[in-house]
């Protein structure tokens, strides 16, 4: 009887047991469910998409534009063409502005510049750990024409990364010239150097590069000098982007923000110069007189 009532027992805590592991299973598989509803649920009303991962959002500039893009500026062959990309997100038919249409249908916008470690630690993304908010720096965007072609224009923001490539639409100035343009707006052709104003009358109507080299011999007070020996040339080069139209004159295209940070980096370094204005013009007054017969 004892051996009876033992295996009984252990009967019913095995079938207890195994009670206990079923309602675990299905609570769980309940939560599972539960949570993956939700989480549907979540997206389905905020209508957002998830973050793109990795280099999955990258795509590869378009080979034909890239070519309008070199005979535009005359970039040199050095230039690595593999560095330009568009982003993903910017394809959605949704997406507002104007759009970049390549040869396979695809829709951008901007066109960014991904240096190659940045590319490569994309790349490397081999799990989709990351991601991606933004990367890159913006370089070109799309403007239409008013006869419906299109043109890229060079923007601030990453003009530092292209300027060592145009062999076209780029002309050095000198330091006063380039302290005139930090005023923006619209610049005289009277305000700036003889050999500036050659440079430019040189040029097609259109986007233009102004650049300026740190020279020593440009520091205003020569007795504050900086050891600049451990900073790259590229570091101590300004570039403001300008439009040339038919007048004597160009437009600054940079931003308000842009443009001060530039000038605290020029005062920092010594060079800040105020802006020589355009000589006002003589005004002759004529008095004419009428005498009758």
């Amino acid at each position: 009887k004892e051996e009876v009532v033992e295996q009984e027992a252990e009967v019913e805590a095995e079938a207890l047991a195994m009670d206990e592991t079923s309602k675990g299973n299905n609570e769980e598989s309940l939560i599972d469910t539960n949570n993956e509803s939700n989480s549907k649920k979540s997206s389905k009303e905020s209508g957002n998409k998830p973050l793109m991962k990795g280099l999955s959002d990258f795509k590869p500039l378009d080979k034909e534009i890239y070519q309008k893009i070199k005979s535009t500026y005359k970039l040199s062959d050095d230039f690595d063409e593999n560095s330009l990309y568009i982003r993903e997100e910017s394809l959605s038919s949704n997406s507002k502005g104007p759009k970049v249409v390549t040869s396979d249908n695809q829709q951008f916008k901007t066109i960014y510049y991904l240096t190659l470690p940045v590319r490569q630690i994309l790349q490397a993304d081999r799990e989709q750990r990351l991601k991606v908010v933004t990367a890159g720096s913006k370089v070109f965007e799309r403007k239409l024409k008013s006869n419906g072609s299109a043109e890229y224009r060079l923007l601030q923001e990453g003009i530092h990364l292209l300027a060592p490539y145009l062999t076209t639409r780029h002309v050095y100035v000198t330091i006063q010239d380039y302290c005139n343009l930090l005023e923006a707006g619209l610049v005289s052709f009277q305000t700036l150097s003889d050999n500036t104003v050659k440079s430019l009358n040189q040029q097609f109507e259109g986007v233009i590069v102004l650049t300026y080299n740190y020279d020593q011999n440009d520091v205003i007070d020569q007795t504050n000098l900086f050891d600049l020996s451990t900073i790259s040339s590229t570091e101590l080069s300004f570039h403001a982007i300008c439009w040339k139209g038919t007048s004597r004159s160009i437009n600054v295209m940079c931003g308000k923000v842009e443009i001060e940070v530039m000038k605290h980096k020029l005062e920092a370094l010594g060079l800040l110069r105020p802006k020589i204005s355009a000589p006002k013009r003589e005004v002759t007054t004529v008095s004419i007189t009428t005498v009758s017969a």
